[in-house]
């Protein structure tokens, strides 16, 4: 970025979680401590309700190619939705998919009923949390940085529980920085 902004944009790079938790993310956001930042909007939820959409399972098409052209074209989410999270001091420039979300687990998810007392990991996000009691499951809020760490620590392995992988994250700026920064 600095070579290509001819010296005008510097970037410093952190690994996931090393400023924090997701939720701790949207807040350095907001307050112009990072300026850059990629967030999943599940974690927004009780900043902005209706970005809670994107935790919603099943929401997206399989077709990626379909899901591409929704959210790069649609009014709604680049127009509306983004108009929310500005009031919130978040800038959106940009949202896409990393595929289905996906469940892990020491036994097979396949039908609803699989779901009853599951005990499963998941994000900050209200919606979420809801959708899955309401499959009879057993959400328990965890960031995904803090479950890499456990992992790495050799704690990771929960008997009968899940952690799930999220579409739907979008790049963002805090705004009133670099107001001329073009992408």
């Amino acid at each position: 970025m600095n070579e290509k902004s001819d010296g005008r944009i510097n970037m410093d790079v952190f690994e996931f979680g090393g400023l924090g938790s997701e939720v701790d993310q949207v807040e350095q956001l907001q307050n112009g401590a990072v300026e850059f930042a990629i967030v999943s909007p599940g974690f927004t939820g009780t900043m902005v309700e209706e970005g809670q959409i994107f935790s919603l399972q099943f929401l997206l098409p399989d077709d990626q190619e379909v899901t591409h052209d929704l959210l790069n074209e649609s009014e709604a989410l680049n127009e509306d939705l983004a108009a929310l999270y500005e009031e919130n001091g978040i800038l959106p420039l940009s949202f896409w998919t990393e595929g289905a979300t996906q469940w892990t687990g020491n036994r097979e998810l396949t039908e609803p009923e699989d779901f009853e007392g599951f005990r499963m990991r998941t994000q900050d996000s209200p919606l979420n949390q809801r959708s899955y009691e309401a499959y009879g499951a057993d959400p328990t809020v965890m960031s995904a940085g803090d479950l890499l760490w456990r992992y790495a620590a050799g704690n990771g392995r929960w008997t009968g529980e899940s952690y799930l992988l999220y579409p739907g994250f979008l790049l963002s700026r805090s705004t009133g920085l670099h107001d001329d920064f073009q992408p």
